[in-house]
C-alpha cells in the first residue's frame, strides 16, 4: 500500500470515528488514553498487547514508574513512549515528565506527548541521545488537520513505520537548520565588521 493510500484510509477511519463523544467522555487520563489514545493506535494498524501496551512499568531511581503507553515496534521493547494528560490539558507543563521517562528507558526512540486531541511526536536530542528534543518534529491536532499532516502521519502506520529512517530524516533536517543558522550568524557577524 502506498503512502498516499494509507493516508486516505486513516483520513476515512478518523472521520468514521465519533471523536467529539470520545473527548466528552475523556474526563481523566485513563479514559482518555481508552477513548482517544487506543482507537488512535488501532487506526494507525496497532493492536492492544501485540503492538502496544498501557502502563507499562520503568524503572527509574530504584523505583518502578509507570508510562502511559508504549508502542513495541517489531519486538517487545518499548520503541516510543507515549504521555497522555486528559483532553484538553496544557501539554507544555507536562513534558518534563516524558523527558524522565524517555531518559530512563534505553530502548525508547521517539516520544508523544499528548491530550488525546494534540499529538506531538518528538526524537532523542541530536547532541545528546539520552536526551528527548526540546521540540517536537511532528505536531497533529486531530480537530484541525490537513492532508499533508495525513500523508506525515502515515509514516507511523504499522504496515510500514521504520523508526531509523524517521529519526534520520529528523536529522537531516536538524543539521541542515544547524548549518544555516551557523552561516547566517558568520553573514551577520560579517555585516557587523565592515
Amino acid at each position: 500500500m502506498s503512502i498516499k493510500q494509507i493516508s486516505e484510509n486513516i483520513s476515512k477511519k478518523l472521520l468514521e470515528w465519533d471523536f467529539e463523544k470520545a473527548i466528552t467522555n475523556s474526563n481523566n487520563e485513563a479514559n482518555t488514553v481508552d477513548n482517544l489514545v487506543k482507537p488512535f493506535l488501532n487506526i494507525l494498524g496497532y493492536k492492544p498487547i501485540d503492538d502496544f501496551q498501557t502502563e507499562y512499568s520503568i524503572e527509574i531511581e530504584n523505583s518502578s514508574k509507570s508510562v502511559d503507553v508504549v508502542v513495541m515496534i517489531k519486538s517487545k521493547k518499548p520503541n516510543i513512549l507515549i504521555e497522555c494528560k486528559t483532553a484538553k490539558a496544557d501539554l507544555e507543563v507536562h513534558y518534563n515528565q516524558l523527558c524522565h521517562y524517555f531518559e530512563n528507558s534505553k530502548e525508547s526512540k521517539l516520544g508523544i506527548l499528548t491530550d488525546g486531541i494534540i499529538y506531538k511526536f518528538y526524537t532523542y536530542n541530536f547532541d545528546n541521545e539520552n536526551k528527548l528534543n526540546s521540540d517536537p518534529f511532528f505536531e497533529l491536532n486531530l480537530r484541525d488537520y490537513s492532508n499533508s499532516d495525513l500523508v506525515e502521519l502515515a509514516g507511523f502506520d504499522k504496515s510500514i513505520i521504520d523508526i531509523d529512517s524517521i529519526i534520520w530524516e529528523e536529522k537531516k533536517w536538524h543539521t541542515l537548520a544547524k548549518k544555516m543558522l551557523k552561516s547566517f550568524k558568520r553573514q551577520k557577524n560579517h555585516k557587523k565588521g565592515k
